[in-house]
Formats: C-alpha cells, sequence, structure tokens
C-alpha cells in the first residue's frame, strides 16, 4: 500500500520539463492548464496570449530557483506554438564574422 501512494505522489509530480512532452499545436488553453498546471506568469498582445511555465527549477541551499521560461502561445484559445523565449522569432539571431587565419606548411 505504502508503494502505491509513493508511486500515485511522484507521478503527479512531474516536472514541467517532462510535461511539455504532451503539449501539441492545436490544444486548448484547458487543455495545456490540465497537462501543465497553472502558468507561472500570463503575457498577452494583440489576439496572442502567452502561458509561462518556468522549468528546470531546483531547491538549492539558499532558495528556490528555477533556470529557464516555457513559453506556450495562444491564438483564438488554440496553441499556435511553444518554445523557450529565443525560439519565437522575436529575438534576432546572433551573428558574428569569424576570421580563421591560417598558418603553416601547406597555407
Amino acid at each position: 500500500m505504502k508503494h502505491l501512494i509513493l508511486i500515485a505522489i511522484l507521478a503527479g509530480c512531474a516536472s514541467p520539463g517532462k510535461r511539455l512532452n504532451n503539449i501539441s499545436l492545436g490544444m486548448s488553453k484547458r487543455e495545456v492548464i490540465h497537462i501543465m498546471g497553472t502558468p507561472n506568469s500570463v503575457k498577452a498582445a494583440d489576439n496572442v496570449e502567452v502561458l509561462v511555465y518556468a522549468v528546470d527549477r531546483f531547491w538549492s541551499a539558499e532558495a528556490f530557483t528555477y533556470v529557464g521560461e516555457y513559453w506556450i502561445e495562444l491564438e483564438n484559445d488554440e496553441v499556435i506554438r511553444y518554445g523557450k523565449p529565443g525560439d519565437f522569432g522575436n529575438a534576432a539571431p546572433p551573428t558574428q564574422k569569424i576570421i580563421i587565419e591560417r598558418s603553416g606548411a601547406g597555407y
């Protein structure tokens, strides 16, 4: 009996990162919240709503912290995209010019 209770508790405590694997395009907000739980925050602009979830949470000796965020964007109550904030195209990709100097035999 004790083992069944422990399994039930652990199953209900799946990390946000693990639950994210169950999100898919077209889901309703209600379905997302059923899978992910209450978002840590909500953002909105125009007709788009963004549910923000903290991922990679951990306890340290100092405090409870999290490493990153995961966004789920909804339009007309349907998931239109999801991922890390930088995945959404609103952040320009990094650009860097790399110069390689070659020296030695054969160059």
